[in-house]
């Protein structure tokens, strides 16, 4: 199993998916907290089998 550790921090966490996108999780965050709409950006998360 892949891990992605946190350099400001001594975290370890598995890395559960991959995307072909992209896509960040900060990308997905965004799409939550900005008052923006970025409809390229909601199209193609919406497309993310990890998601569905």
């Amino acid at each position: 199993m892949l891990s992605l550790v946190l350099a400001r921090q001594d975290v370890s966490l598995p890395l559960v998916s991959w995307n072909d996108r992209n896509i960040t999780v900060a990308d997905i965050t965004q799409l939550y907290t900005r008052k923006k709409n970025n409809p390229e950006l909601l199209h193609q998360t919406a497309q993310l089998e990890a998601l569905l």
